[in-house]
């Protein structure tokens, strides 16, 4: 097979970031003392200390930092907002990588401070909204319609599988092959099958020599996610409102909206300009330049990562799925953890091993720990004396991570005849998909060994599953909560249809989709956005919405069961 690869990025206006790292403190709501010194609504006069209390008597204290910023709980949204994220903001529509993640114990305030309180959307921005809608909104105000592509993905980390928030909870891999981690961790993305001249098949290697199969991947990332393009503030509404939505949340004796997963929301900005520049210096590409014969490409991506708090199931006294959900959650913290440490330990070599395949997690944010991205945290603790040793676990995290650093530089390359290589790789994609369908990989209904109105019930019964689904969740986009007897009812329909589903399923009325075919449709997409985001202000052809295809690339007992 021939390998056909992308035009080689050029790196510009390289620069060394330090993993900015900040504080914010939740004021205790019981009454309860604090755990911590006093805190002024200026934290330089502390240089960037916060010390925390030990014994009973308070005489005496342990200083972590220094700190980027110390936010004590009367901090307005807006203030944090502009001191530790609106700066990332600018350097993202310069055309760099950032990422804002936020990390703490459970009930700390990390969902609060980058989203909002719950139905943040309905309340008054000014007041009540966090960092990422925030930051969306200058992004839509700072970007040109003509020149400049913005797109929003959306996906969460549920038992180390990965999850589609804004495609009804697809299951969808890492790149790589399979539909989970396990299968998908392997972090390199094959171009060709080699054989020698016996026809022996040849293993890929992994130190670049001559006729290596792979090429090392910078990162690991998510394949086939849907990307919502984003035209005005309604999309940014409509967004917020799908992902609170639709996340993994329950409550137990700590918080009443507990989140039981990781987030990672990608915002990626493609600037098609004929001059160099990017989408947010300068109102875009001017008249002469839009005429020049050469194109250029910059892109960069900005994500926000929301984790799941760690927690003590003897606090939150939970049981059943929700502890386990618990100790999932502290699982891949502390895999994340110890990729922290590993960094600071490796002291710039570069070959030195990192764990990034312990978790999905860990391995969604290699490039924002390790490669071109500029980083900031955000670390949450509760004021509470009840909390002092989880809060001081927190600041050891965020001043461990505040030692790392990373080389940044804004990403362009041509783009001429990029286009029609692209295309070309979409035609090659669509006829592998074509010769698999005519193998039966892409999964199918066996008409040839049921009875016609027995495929047609079942074809009736995942229509009705859908819409049900789709009534739980306009339900919940408008407000209505989880313990309402309407959205009771409404879900009850949705499990009934699923249980029917499942029932049906093992008599094998319906062969799933293969691996292999469920990752050239998440490669089908892909290309599709690179496609879209060449050619700003334009949409890839879609065709007509065709029932049987959606089954064959989203009907699997995973998809049916998750959540």
């Amino acid at each position: 097979a021939q390998v056909v690869l992308a035009p080689e990025p050029r790196f510009e206006n390289r620069a060394m970031f330090s993993l900015a790292t900040s504080v914010r403190v939740r004021a205790a709501s019981d009454g309860s003392d604090s755990a911590f010194a006093p805190l002024g609504r200026d934290d330089e006069a502390s240089n960037g200390l916060i010390t925390v209390y030990t014994g009973v008597a308070r005489a005496a204290g342990v200083s972590y930092g220094p700190f980027h910023g110390v936010f004590p709980g009367p901090t307005p949204q807006a203030e944090f907002y502009h001191r530790a994220v609106k700066p990332l903001v600018q350097s993202f529509l310069s055309g760099l990588n950032c990422t804002m993640f936020a990390y703490g114990q459970t009930s700390s305030g990390k969902t609060h401070t980058l989203f909002g309180p719950p139905k943040f959307f309905d309340m008054d921005p000014v007041l009540h909204w966090g960092a990422c809608p925030r930051a969306l909104m200058q992004m839509v105000n700072s970007t040109d319609r003509q020149t400049c592509d913005l797109r929003v993905s959306a996906v969460e980390i549920y038992f180390d599988d990965v999850f589609d928030l804004l495609n009804k909870r697809a299951a969808i891999p890492i790149t790589g092959f399979g539909k989970n981690v396990k299968s998908a961790s392997v972090g390199r993305a094959f171009m060709q099958e080699q054989r020698d001249v016996d026809g022996k098949w040849i293993p890929p290697y992994l130190n670049g020599k001559k006729n290596s199969a792979v090429v090392i991947t910078d990162s690991f990332e998510t394949q086939g996610a849907f990307e919502w393009k984003i035209e005005g503030v309604e999309d940014v509404l409509r967004i917020m409102q799908i992902v609170e939505s639709t996340r993994s949340a329950k409550s137990h004796a700590m918080n009443e909206r507990s989140s039981r997963s990781h987030c990672i929301l990608t915002v990626i900005l493609s600037s098609n300009h004929a001059a160099a520049g990017a989408c947010g210096g300068g109102g875009g590409a001017s008249a002469a330049s839009a005429g020049a014969s050469k194109r250029q490409l910059t892109q960069s991506k900005f994500l926000f990562v929301d984790l799941a708090g760690s927690e003590r199931i003897t606090k939150t006294e939970v049981v059943n799925v929700a502890a386990a959900e618990a100790k999932n959650i502290n699982t891949s913290l502390s895999a994340l953890g110890r990729t922290i440490q590993m960094l600071r330990k490796r002291k710039g070599d570069k070959d030195a091993y990192v764990p990034w395949r312990d978790s999905a997690l860990t391995m969604l944010m290699k490039q924002s720990l390790s490669g071109n991205c500029r980083t900031a945290l955000v670390v949450t603790v509760n004021e509470s004396n009840d909390h002092a040793a989880e809060s001081q676990s927190t600041l050891r995290f965020g001043v461990n991570c505040g030692s790392l650093k990373n080389e940044v530089a804004r990403d362009v390359r041509e783009t001429d005849g990029e286009l029609d290589m692209l295309r070309g790789l979409l035609h090659e994609v669509n006829l592998s998909l074509a010769h698999m369908q005519a193998k039966g990989m892409h999964g199918e209904l066996m008409l040839e060994q049921f009875p016609r109105p027995t495929c047609q019930g079942f074809v009736d019964n995942f229509r009705k599953l859908r819409e049900a689904e789709a009534d739980v969740a306009a339900a919940l986009a408008r407000g209505e909560p989880k313990t309402s007897e309407h959205v009771k009812e409404l879900q009850f329909v949705a499990d009934n249809l699923k249980g029917i589903l499942l029932r049906q399923i093992t008599t094998g009325i319906w062969r799933e989709p293969k691996p292999g075919y469920m990752a050239k449709c998440g490669e089908k997409a892909d290309l599709e956005s690179s496609i879209a985001r060449l050619v700003p202000g334009k949409e890839p052809s879609a065709a007509p919405p065709d029932l049987m295809a959606e089954m064959s690339a989203r009907l699997t007992i995973r998809s049916l069961v998750a959540g």
